[in-house]
C-alpha cells in the first residue's frame, strides 16, 4: 500500500529541521507515553528607553472601534465600560482590551479608581 514513506524517519528528520532552523534540539520522553516537545523561536527583546516605544505605539493605527471609543469619551470621560460595551454592543473583553490599547498608546488614561474615575484624552504631541 506504500503509506509508509520510511520508517523510523520522522525522528531524525524533525532533529535536523529544528537544526536547520536554528531552534533548540527537540525533547524525547518515554514515561508512560511517548511525548515529543518542540520548541519555537523566541521573540527577539529590544532594548529601549520607553519614550520611543510610546512614540512608535502612538503611530499605530486604531481600528475604527478604538477610535470610536475615543469619540464617546472625549464627549463622556465618566462613561462605563459597561456603557461603553452596550452603546458598542460587543463584549466587554473586547472593550478592555481596546481600552488597554489607547492606554498603551498614550491616547487616554484613567485618573482616578475604577468606580468614580474619569478618562482623560491625552493630547497628542
Amino acid at each position: 500500500m506504500d503509506l509508509v514513506e520510511r520508517v523510523g524517519s520522522g525522528i531524525p528528520r524533525i532533529a535536523e529541521e529544528m537544526k536547520a532552523a536554528g531552534l533548540p534540539a527537540p525533547e524525547y520522553k518515554t514515561e508512560g507515553f511517548f511525548v515529543t516537545t518542540l520548541y519555537k523561536a523566541k521573540p527577539v527583546a529590544t532594548v529601549s528607553s520607553g519614550q520611543n516605544d510610546r512614540e512608535n505605539d502612538r503611530e499605530r493605527v486604531l481600528n475604527q472601534r478604538q477610535k470610536t471609543i475615543l469619540s464617546i469619551i472625549k464627549d463622556n470621560g465618566y462613561i462605563t465600560t459597561d456603557e461603553l460595551r452596550q452603546r458598542l454592543k460587543t463584549s466587554i473583553a473586547t472593550i478592555n482590551r481596546d481600552l488597554l490599547v489607547l492606554k498603551r498608546t498614550g491616547h487616554i488614561l484613567r485618573e482616578g479608581p475604577d468606580k468614580g474615575g474619569r478618562w482623560v484624552i491625552l493630547d497628542k504631541k
